[in-house]
């Protein structure tokens, strides 16, 4: 995979080896000397400075965080299936999404979980029954505004109500918006096995689809696959989870892993799904699973041909969905 930029200014030249079936983005970071041994804070502060050549001919898109990088992949990667039309250049790059952020029947409320007061997203597909499972999605604007409940729409038996949390903290009284800091450290403390943000999310399911009779679907990528993992370990009886590209790396406030929180006796319903060049993230799933196998749980553990990517997590996370909601309805007809 390669392409030149030729423009009047300087040229670009970018020469990917990629393997088969390759999907991800890309964007051009000016790298500082010495990053090649420095820590993950340090690369995520040089790809907050990272930019994207104008002339390339390659797509922009959004990532989780909403910043425009450049959609690449392989010649023989398979067409997106799920992932609905993304936002346009120049919604990208204004700061927008377009897509289902505009869409009439979206609502938007202010909840107040684990002491702080946030945006939730709340949406009821069409054709819903009321007695379906409910799905929560961790970084919920992020995958809204990915298409993803254009997707849920095209369901045969779609959830009853999807829940979209957000993590950026707001304060009612000045209407601001949040200091991306400030996010960042809520979106760790929210979902890093947190028991606290991990109750006050069901309780608010409860309340907002009290008909629901099936477990709670919950979904997430990176700390949010993480989270999801927890919410399954510590209420086996109430959800099933979606866990992409899990943080298993972390470790909660008292240093537990994990699998630490597995509960014998238990009967926990969870998959993961992560990219083939995640290399931590591949060795910390690795290290997770043997851990869960030698306790009891066998979670089914899937990879793609990519990386820590947003690009995938938004086409996977609708598909799997589908397959856990065909599981329902068809123990349901037993």
């Amino acid at each position: 995979m390669a392409f030149e930029q030729t423009d009047s200014g300087p040229a670009h030249i970018v020469d990917l080896r990629v393997p088969r079936g390759f999907r991800g983005s890309l964007t051009f970071m000016p790298v500082p000397r010495g990053i090649e041994t420095a820590g993950r804070d340090t690369w995520l502060a040089a790809y907050g400075n990272a930019f994207l050549p104008a002339g390339t001919g390659l797509r922009t898109v959004a990532d989780l965080f909403g910043r425009p990088v450049f959609e690449v992949s392989a010649p023989d990667a398979k067409p997106l299936i799920w992932t609905a039309e993304a936002a346009t250049d120049a919604e990208v790059a204004g700061g927008t999404s377009g897509g289902d952020g505009r869409q009439p029947h979206l609502g938007e409320r202010i909840e107040v979980l684990d002491g702080t007061t946030r945006w939730v997203l709340t949406y009821q597909p069409k054709r819903a029954s009321a007695s379906a499972p409910v799905l929560v999605v961790f970084d919920g604007k992020a995958f809204v505004d990915g298409g993803l409940l254009t997707t849920i729409d095209e369901l045969v038996g779609p959830p009853s109500l999807v829940i979209g949390v957000d993590h950026a903290p707001i304060d009612t009284a000045a209407d601001s918006g949040a200091d991306p800091g400030e996010a960042f450290a809520l979106r760790a403390s929210d979902l890093v096995m947190n028991p606290r943000f991990c109750d006050d999310v069901l309780t608010l399911v409860a309340s907002l689809a009290p008909n629901a009779r099936d477990r709670t679907i919950v979904a997430g990528a990176s700390y949010g696959g993480l989270a999801a993992t927890y919410f399954v370990l510590r209420h086996p009886e109430a959800c099933r989870a979606i866990s992409l590209s899990p943080s298993f790396w972390a470790s909660d406030s008292e240093g537990k892993r994990i699998w630490e929180h597995f509960r014998a006796g238990t009967s926990p319903e969870f998959l993961i799904h992560h990219g083939a060049l995640e290399s931590e993230i591949a060795r910390s799933v690795a290290e997770a699973r043997a851990e869960f196998v030698r306790r009891g749980p066998s979670p089914r553990c899937d990879t793609f041909s990519g990386g820590h990517e947003y690009l995938w997590w938004r086409e996977l996370l609708p598909g799997h969905l589908a397959e856990l909601l065909a599981e329902n309805r068809d123990m349901s007809t037993l």
